[in-house]
């Protein structure tokens, strides 16, 4: 290791110790990971309730085929309705993935896009 790599090492070290907030972003960003793969599942077995506990009262829903807009309770309903299809064997969903997360992290808020 070179000495400027060693002086930069120990200085990111001392940084993220002192700098509780930076030290805990990767438990942070797990969180908001784990949390938006629980989204996905509830939204795969169109778990309204789960989906309503975590869905702000300001939510929008843009889908990304139609681009037809839905406030919160619309978003619910069409997820209760596909709960119905589900359940009588109309609509079979047999993989479900939501891919390229990204995590933006600031003080007690997550921006996921």
């Amino acid at each position: 290791m070179t000495r400027l790599s060693s002086a930069t090492l120990v200085t990111l070290l001392l940084f993220g110790s002192l700098n509780p907030a930076l030290a805990e972003e990767p438990c942070r960003e797990a969180e908001v990971r784990a949390a938006v793969s629980a989204f996905g599942q509830a939204f795969l077995e169109a778990d309204v309730p789960a989906l309503g506990s975590v869905l702000t009262r300001n939510y929008v829903h843009i889908n990304g085929r139609s681009g037809s807009v839905l406030n919160r309770d619309e978003w619910l309903r069409w997820v209760e309705s596909r709960r119905a299809e589900l359940d009588s064997g109309d609509l079979v969903v047999s993989t479900y993935r939501v891919e390229d997360v990204r995590v933006e992290l600031s003080r007690d808020t997550a921006v996921v896009t």
